[in-house]
């Protein structure tokens, strides 16, 4: 199942045909032209300089390794570069009338340290390494059969640093961020000795069958990155090589094993494909000690091209968390939560800047710089006159407008993260020392930001739904966010401390909350000018109640479907006449799969349409362009290529993808309700409720309530077995897809049923199976 990559059958010069690897943090992207071009890029070294967008500093990549065999291209008679999923690398294979190179690249997992392994059967091999920098401020020497690079940057200018450097704030006296890189060729016992023919190349003395060449780099905060990037490559080469592959195919095997999908039937290959090519490029990538950039994660193409600059955008980089928990990847979600969580303060800092309580969590994030502490959280008191205070004060409502300038249910969003991390998890501590504070400092903002009317009601008078309308009353992001907090406060502030004041507040917001807005909004053209008109009979969902003085939209987003996916107001479980609407509201919306980071497959499989499995491919066809699997997202086009790709593959575009495929394969999500607040639990588990019904499988994803399940599948969406490991133990529920359903319990018979929901208790470490009784 894992044999689904794509593979590279000839040489090309056109930058796009890549592929990547990677150690977690240090990665590469591949190509070979006349020589393997290894691009490498760091998830770390951040530069202070001015990038091709947004005028802020941007993720630098630490150098270029052009690895030659001294093939020409007419002597080359077979070609193979392909991605080993098994084995998380990738393959090259060049067979020449004199014999066959075969290269390996990978990267070992937590070292910082990419290896390309070459077996040569010439009878003459030969092989030389140029490492390539083109930013003045590297220095590039040949130091004992290795090449040693060295860049280093100073922010203390004039006796005062720049504003915000890579997470720096002025108050540092000084602040030397650092990349050194070094590469050497290897053999089974040491370095190989090489000629340096000038600083930056290196060309083996004497011919050999079998080598290494090893390429570590490190990013330091002491002026001495060379060092560092020195002892990693020092232990690789004084590693025992077979145990190192070693470890290194064991740690993806274990990868492989936490989950794993195999679908068969129309369209399933294209699909099949692309998840586990996500998996890859993103674990290739996630190791390192900031989040992967949603913009240029997987790797770097050229030099330092990239737009988007190098900040952290919540729009974007929130679809490479959401696949994480029913993937089985708890790990990384965990890393990407514990990322933003360490600017809380910073967060709840800015808010009571501007005039309101709590926290709001704006869209772009300047994160601290690594290794630095994480101020510690300080949970805000309820106090009855402050909030009247920050209520009456209109500094944020008035702030001039702009993309993002009034979004606010950014914090909503990552502590509706956070709770789902805790119902895939049980970490009932995470539960009380991370997601209590954020929950109850975004409840306190809600608090602060809504207003009451002269309905009675409490209104986000002014506000902006995502990024498309601006200056708008109650959009349904804003509504449902709010609804979403509240309810939890109400379930959990007792046990979390929460004052009885703050409860009380919250219990007078809830009640006087407004509908979710319906009605169709129609944009129209008017002698050259977009008019936007609302159809308030229409039985759709709106974006929001009513439009301001603002009546242009400014991006192509549906934000009416977030209260479908993701925050889970509405879905296939909804009341009748709910769930028509929101179905109607899905057909017409005005942008379907418009960007990478659309997210109508997900809301499509939520809705288990049964043209769910076409939406996901429709978003595929749109911005999957990259041959290796890697996709498009806005931006600027790569230069020099002629297959349409962005500057970098993007993985919002890919974690929308993951999602939705795994959303129709398996949901057990909860509706956002004032019952539905167990933060342990998740809704009925129901397997296949989106996939084509002519597709057969089988897979193993990840439950909430903490459910491992495996379950196989055929034609006509039939269900014929399904085993569910019980980590934690309790109350199992799932959805029959069975009809006549056998429930069993290591061979024993449980109990024969035919009820919809079958449920049961279970106990901690056992496995359930479930199968169909066919008669």
């Amino acid at each position: 199942m894992l044999q689904v990559a794509p593979r590279f059958t000839e040489p090309s010069a056109d930058p796009a045909w890549v592929m990547p690897v990677g150690s977690g943090d240090l990665s590469a992207m591949l190509r070979y032209e006349d020589a393997w071009e290894i691009h490498l890029s760091k998830t770390d070294f951040f530069a202070y300089d001015e990038p091709l967008y947004h005028k802020n500093p941007t993720l630098h990549s630490p150098g270029h390794v052009q690895l030659s065999f001294g093939i020409a291209r007419e002597a080359i008679r077979r070609f193979e570069q392909r991605i080993d999923l098994q084995r998380g690398s990738v393959v090259l294979e060049i067979e020449t009338g004199e014999g066959t190179v075969r290269a390996e690249a990978f990267g070992v997992m937590g070292r910082n340290t990419l290896v390309i392994a070459v077996d040569d059967t010439r009878r003459k091999p030969a092989a030389a390494a140029t490492f390539t920098m083109w930013r003045p401020g590297m220095s590039v020497s040949a130091r004992s059969s290795r090449v040693v690079a060295r860049e280093v940057l100073n922010y203390l200018e004039n006796g005062k640093a720049p504003e915000n450097p890579a997470g720096v704030s002025a108050s540092d006296k000084m602040f030397h961020l650092g990349c050194g890189t070094v590469m050497a060729f290897a053999g089974d016992r040491g370095l190989l000795q090489a000629t340096s023919e000038d600083k930056g190349a290196l060309r083996l003395n004497r011919p050999t069958a079998h080598y290494w060449l090893i390429i570590t780099a490190a990013t330091t905060y002491d002026g001495k990155p060379e060092a560092n990037a020195s002892a990693l490559l020092d232990a690789a080469v004084n590693a025992n090589q077979p145990e190192l592959l070693r470890q290194h195919l064991d740690w993806w095997s274990l990868f492989w094993q936490a989950s794993y999908l195999d679908l068969r039937g129309p369209d399933a290959d294209k699909l099949l494909s692309l998840w586990y090519i996500g998996y890859y490029s993103y674990v290739s990538v996630a190791g390192g000690p900031v989040l992967p950039k949603f913009n240029g994660g997987p790797g770097l193409i050229t030099r330092d091209e990239r737009s988007w600059g190098w900040g952290y955008w919540w729009q974007n980089t929130r679809e490479e968390i959401w696949p994480l928990f029913t993937g089985n990847r708890l790990g990384y979600a965990r890393s990407a939560l514990d990322f933003y969580d360490r600017s809380f303060m910073n967060w709840k800092q800015a808010t009571n800047k501007s005039g309101k309580l709590g926290l709001r969590m704006y869209e772009l994030l300047t994160p601290l710089k690594p290794g630095a502490p994480t101020p510690a959280k300080v949970v805000s008191a309820f106090d009855d006159a402050a909030l009247r205070k920050a209520v009456a004060d209109l500094t944020m409502e008035n702030v001039k407008s702009g993309y993002n300038a009034r979004s606010l249910a950014q914090s909503a969003e990552l502590t509706q993260l956070m709770f789902e991390y805790v119902a895939y998890t049980g970490d009932q501590d995470y539960l009380k020392t991370t997601v209590a504070p954020w929950l109850k400092e975004t409840a306190l903002f809600y608090l602060s930001y809504l207003r009451q009317g002269d309905d009675g009601l409490y209104h986000s008078m002014v506000s902006d739904a995502a990024e498309m309308w601006w200056r708008i009353k109650d959009p349904a992001i804003d509504l449902s966010a709010a609804r979403y907090c509240f309810w939890r406060v109400l379930s959990l502030g007792a046990s979390f401390g929460y004052e009885p004041a703050f409860l009380a507040a919250v219990r007078e917001r809830i009640h006087k909350l407004p509908p979710l807005p319906t009605g169709e909004w129609k944009r129209q053209k008017i002698e050259g000018t977009t008019v936007v008109t609302i159809d308030r009979d229409a039985d759709c969902y709106a974006p929001a109640a009513d439009l301001l003085d603002d009546r242009v939209p400014h991006n192509q987003e549906n934000p009416e479907l977030y209260i479908v996916y993701p925050l889970a107001m509405v879905d296939a479980n909804s009341p009748p006449a709910e769930y028509a609407r929101a179905v109607n509201t899905f057909r017409k919306r005005q942008f379907p799969n418009s960007a990478g980071w659309s997210q109508c497959p997900v809301q499509a499989a939520r809705l288990r349409l049964d043209d769910t499995i076409d939406v996901i491919l429709d978003h595929a066809r749109r911005h999957q362009k990259y041959p290796y699997g890697g996709w498009n997202s806005p931006a600027q086009k790569l230069q020099g290529s002629k297959l349409g790709v962005m500057d970098t593959p993007y993985f919002d575009s890919v974690g929308v993808n993951l999602t939705a495929l795994q959303e129709a394969l398996l949901q057990s999500h909860q509706l956002t309700t004032a019952e539905n607040t167990d933060p342990l639990a998740g809704g009925p588990i129901v397997l296949v409720p989106a996939v084509r019904k002519e597709w057969s499988g089988q897979f193993k994803l990840r439950a909430r309530g903490g459910f491992l399940v495996t379950a196989q599948f055929e034609p006509g969406r039939k269900v014929t077995h399904a085993a569910v490991e019980c980590p934690r133990g309790g109350r199992l529920t799932l959805a029959n897809s069975f009809g006549q359903c056998r429930v069993s319990r290591a061979g024993k018979i449980l109990l024969l049923s035919r009820d919809p929901v079958i449920g049961l208790d279970t106990q901690t470490g056992e496995v359930i199976e479930f199968s169909w009784m066919n008669k």
